[in-house]
């Protein structure tokens, strides 16, 4: 590159990768400055696409649980698997013995010392949280990360 070009062939074809893990930096961009890398676990190949969502606007969690993370939630392990109990006795409501109200009680006593209420309010809450959990209960207990498949 001479002393008067501006750019040189080099800087015309160059490209540059940032890679982050900082929900905060990705929060600034909108959706056009983002290019996912996954790994298909079967070859092994590493493959990019677009994000689909714009991350402005999303915040932290929204972030998080989004395609660019894949997480759950953003809540620690203990207290999703706490989560994920409560939502599975919750559903089996009158048929609880005494070991699931034992259960539920030490379920919602760590739930309110981490600031969850303990009972639901909101009457058609309460009653999807009970038919989700018929339902799904075992669907993702114990997961951190959302499969394809349920991410829909």
């Amino acid at each position: 590159m001479s002393e008067t070009d501006n750019q040189s062939d080099e800087q015309q074809t160059s490209q540059i990768l940032i890679s982050t893990h900082d929900p905060l930096v990705i929060a600034s961009l909108v959706k056009e400055q983002i290019h996912l890398l996954k790994r298909d676990l079967e070859t092994g190949a590493c493959r990019w696409f677009p994000a689909s969502v714009n991350p402005r606007g999303l915040g932290f969690t929204g972030i998080l649980t989004s395609e660019m993370f894949g997480f759950r939630s953003d809540l620690d392990e203990e207290t999703l698997a706490d989560l994920d109990n409560k939502v599975r006795l919750t559903a089996k409501e009158n048929d609880l013995n005494t070991n699931d109200l034992k259960e539920l009680e030490a379920i919602n006593k760590r739930l309110g010392e981490a600031g969850f209420e303990k009972a639901f309010s909101d009457p058609y809450y309460a009653a999807f949280v009970r038919a989700w959990g018929k339902k799904y209960s075992d669907l993702m207990a114990g997961q951190r990360f959302l499969t394809e498949t349920q991410k829909g």
